[in-house]
């Protein structure tokens, strides 16, 4: 009778797993890592799965490849990003810290006067300013002469101070805009540019005027005059009340004050 075998821990070739046996015949142990024979060392091994074979080191090298393109990526948008932030600051400080020369035409008294309106709405002055009209334009109240024989046309200024303004006025409205006014020497559409530095920029703007347009749609702002008509009244009246309760006081003889006496000067008046 056969003795029967006995199973210890280690077991044949013939009674282990096919996925032990396959191992070995491999040479790859269970974690991956196969002993070469004669060798004292331990090296990576490619794992089979499901049929193909991992090089991890391929892919952990294709991985890192990948990992740094993201990074350089992300690098490349943030610093894009920057730069625009930059800019814009930049932008925004030379905006709010430059000189701003603007030209119009506005009316006065009323509505009744054009006037040529030069204004720097900036911060700082505006320097080497040159103000030129592409027409003869001709002031209605001055002769007839043109506006850009004034020394502030013909001459320019070296510095235009921030939040100042000149006015020069043209003519009447009702007559710059009647049809029979000669167009030759008082246009009603127009072109004004200026030429300025601010921070060592060089700024060149032109504005179109058209008076017509700008006077009959646009409504016309009371100016100090009307204002000064409107409450003149009012405060006149109420200055000559004063001037009259002053007057009265001043005629009418002043109260009799009682001397003050002392306690002896009483008793000796018998008072």
């Amino acid at each position: 009778m056969p003795a029967p075998s006995v199973q210890g821990h280690g077991q044949t070739g013939a009674h282990r797993p096919k996925s032990v046996q396959r191992r070995a015949s491999l040479g790859v142990s269970r974690g991956g890592i196969r002993r070469e024979a004669g060798v004292g060392r331990w090296r990576s091994a490619s794992i089979i799965v499901e049929g193909s074979n991992v090089n991890w080191a391929t892919f952990w090298s294709a991985a890192s490849a990948v990992a740094a393109i993201g990074v350089l990526l992300i690098t490349l948008v943030y610093v894009w990003l920057t730069y625009r932030l930059a800019k814009a600051a930049e932008a925004q400080i030379w905006q709010a810290s430059r000189a701003a020369i603007v030209a119009s035409v506005t009316t006065n008294q009323g509505g009744q006067l054009f006037l040529l309106h030069i204004a720097n709405v900036g911060s700082t002055p505006a320097q080497n300013l040159r103000v030129s009209v592409n027409q003869l334009l001709h002031a209605q109240l001055s002769h007839n002469k043109p506006i850009t024989d004034a020394p502030f046309f013909r001459n320019g200024v070296t510095s235009f101070p921030p939040q100042h303004s000149v006015k020069f006025a043209l003519g009447v409205a009702f007559r710059w805009l009647d049809p029979t006014t000669d167009r030759t020497i008082h246009p009603v559409v127009f072109d004004i540019s200026v030429e300025y530095e601010t921070h060592g920029r060089l700024i060149r703007d032109t504005f179109s005027i058209d008076m017509e347009s700008l006077y009959s749609l646009s409504a016309v702002d009371k100016d100090y005059l009307e204002e000064f008509g409107r409450t003149f009244p009012d405060k006149f009246e109420r200055s000559i009340q004063n001037i009259t309760r002053s007057i009265q006081n001043a005629a009418d003889p002043a109260p009799r004050i009682p001397l003050k006496r002392s306690w002896p000067e009483w008793f000796s008046r018998g008072v």
